[in-house]
């Protein structure tokens, strides 16, 4: 039951998320959309496969890795320039192999998917050195 308090989003330009107003911008003034990374991810022992979204997919297994009681192999990743589009498609095709959340049986179907369309992450770019770690590189 809703709390008699709680009210609609306020109409108009702004729109109400968990407390922070953000401008709505039109469709058309928006820039291009960010490339992200569908990863496939395989616990080792168990054998499922997680679909997930991530901007850098091995920092995100690497994070993933540190909470899980199993070993984690990054399976490959699939560029996703539509903001993640990709990943609820993908969710939905394999919906029947869903063991729990975002993690799936492995199933000929959901891997024959990962070996015909993933392939390796993309590398972070190296950030440029901090101003004063340059004099030591050019000493």
């Amino acid at each position: 039951m809703a709390s008699p308090d709680l009210k609609p989003p306020p109409k108009g330009d702004l729109v109400t998320y968990s407390r922070r107003a953000r401008p709505r911008v039109p469709k058309d003034q928006l820039g291009p959309r960010k490339v992200r990374e569908v990863y496939f991810v395989r616990a080792r022992t168990l054998g499922l496969i997680k679909i997930g979204v991530s901007d850098f997919a091995a920092e995100r297994i690497s994070k993933l890795g540190l909470s899980s009681p199993d070993h984690l192999d990054l399976l490959g990743v699939v560029l996703c320039p539509n903001g993640g589009q990709l990943e609820g498609d993908l969710h939905c095709r394999f919906a029947a192999q869903r063991s729990h959340g975002e993690w799936y049986f492995p199933s000929e179907a959901l891997l024959n998917y990962i070996r015909d369309n993933a392939h390796a992450p993309r590398a972070r770019a190296a950030a440029p050195p901090a101003p004063n770690e340059w004099d030591d590189l050019v000493s």
